[in-house]
């Protein structure tokens, strides 16, 4: 008589059930690594945002330079003590587009063409229903701008916040500004 070799069906089975449990191990541990790295991309956008302003304003206040040659609208730069950089502080104007590199963020929580940062002094950001999103990065002015309300107190000053969950402003990484 001819012996068989091969496996049994019982032991297919099984390895079949350990290869199960493995890959749903794994499944888990990589949806929390992208996770994870999601949340690395968003704040790390944030925190280059931010580097950004501090840098700008930084040479504005100092008066080490009178015109920012990173932040401008078109072709006019932000200047200090003229229209166009105090009406985006006051609010009373739509100067801030975003037309400077920042727009070009993609929010890592959402569709590759999804931005990242809005300006609530341009209504149509503030009037865009991705705004409130997971990992958007918010820029708000002060006073009364019509699309953003009274956020800030004080003259001169603009905020850049995180949200870090739909609708959750994450207080830790709420950053404001003043222009002196």
């Amino acid at each position: 008589m001819k012996k068989n070799s091969g496996f049994s069906l019982i032991e297919l089975l099984v390895v079949v059930a350990i290869i199960g449990v493995l890959s749903g191990i794994g499944t888990v541990g990589f949806q929390r690594y992208v996770e994870a790295a999601k949340n690395k991309v968003a704040l790390q956008n944030y925190d280059t945002v931010i580097d950004f302003f501090s840098t700008e304003l930084i040479i504005l206040n100092n008066n080490i330079n009178e015109k920012s040659s990173l932040v401008k609208v078109g072709s006019n730069q932000w200047t200090k003590d003229t229209h166009n950089l105090n009406s985006f502080l006051t609010g009373s104007a739509n100067y801030h587009d975003l037309g400077f590199g920042l727009a070009n963020f993609k929010n890592p929580f959402a569709n590759q063409t999804i931005k990242q940062v809005y300006s609530l002094s341009d209504p149509d950001d503030a009037s865009d229903s991705n705004v409130a999103k997971k990992g958007n990065i918010i820029l708000r002015v002060h006073p009364d701008h019509s699309t953003d309300g009274a956020k800030i107190t004080g003259d001169r000053r603009f905020q850049v916040i995180y949200y870090s969950d739909d609708g959750v402003i994450d207080t830790v990484n709420t950053k404001e500004f003043t222009l002196k």
